[in-house]
């Protein structure tokens, strides 16, 4: 109980590491707990390896809510039918540049029903087996939504991406444009108290973004180098 009181739930780490949760993982309880929030409308990231220990036949605990599963040699004999990438997504609105995930990691595939948002494919193994290795991807699990990417490293390009995945595995896609700032080299904090806006720049070189209060409206403004601007 108490996972209510949430909007999303992340999982981020390797196997074996107190991040993921280990043999935490195999008591039905836990399970039970995170996939009914999730299947009510709660949202789910896992970056990494979540949910990971070897039980029952499966890896990721959670492969049904994440819609992807990492092969340790339980289902190496079965094809892959969900191979295509789907690029446009709200999540990836961002990413002008290519995605840093802080190493390549394989063997990653998607199960029937997720969406591949990006992935490397193997061009020395047939289309169609496991030459596709997910990315990142979405999943729907009942009313719920689940965001999967095989690393993260900081950077204002991911620390957007991410932004955007709680935004959207939490359903609130349409509050992006609030208390905002469009250029990913900036932020934006509001403080409800005094009803004061903090604009950042966090690089060193005059830059432009358009920035949204918490009721939408826009205004452009243009920060010197490291600035921060106070608005209200």
């Amino acid at each position: 109980g108490g996972l209510e009181k949430f909007d999303v739930i992340m999982n981020y780490g390797d196997e074996g590491t107190a991040f993921t949760g280990g043999d935490f993982w195999k008591d039905p309880e836990i399970v039970s707990a995170v996939k009914s929030f999730v299947y009510n409308g709660g949202g789910f990231i896992g970056i990494g390896e979540p949910t990971s220990v070897r039980y029952q036949g499966k890896f990721f605990q959670l492969s049904d809510v994440l819609g992807v599963e990492e092969e340790k040699g339980n289902t190496a004999l079965y094809l892959r039918y969900n191979t295509e990438t789907k690029r446009e997504h709200f999540i990836l609105a961002d990413a002008e540049k290519e995605i840093d995930y802080a190493g390549d990691r394989r063997n990653i595939y998607a199960k029937e029903g997720a969406t591949i948002l990006d992935a490397y494919y193997d061009d020395s193994l047939p289309a169609g087996s496991d030459n596709c290795n997910v990315r990142c991807a979405v999943n729907s699990f009942g009313k719920g939504r689940s965001f999967y990417m095989t690393g993260m490293r900081y950077n204002a390009e991911n620390t957007r991406l991410l932004y955007r995945a709680l935004l959207w595995t939490s359903g609130k896609e349409n509050e992006l444009y609030r208390a905002f700032s469009t250029n990913v080299n900036t932020e934006c904090r509001y403080y409800p108290e005094s009803g004061k806006y903090a604009v950042a720049s966090n690089v060193g070189e005059k830059t432009e973004t358009v920035f949204y209060d918490v009721n939408g409206k826009a205004e452009k403004l243009a920060l010197a180098p490291f600035e921060i601007k106070w608005i209200g």
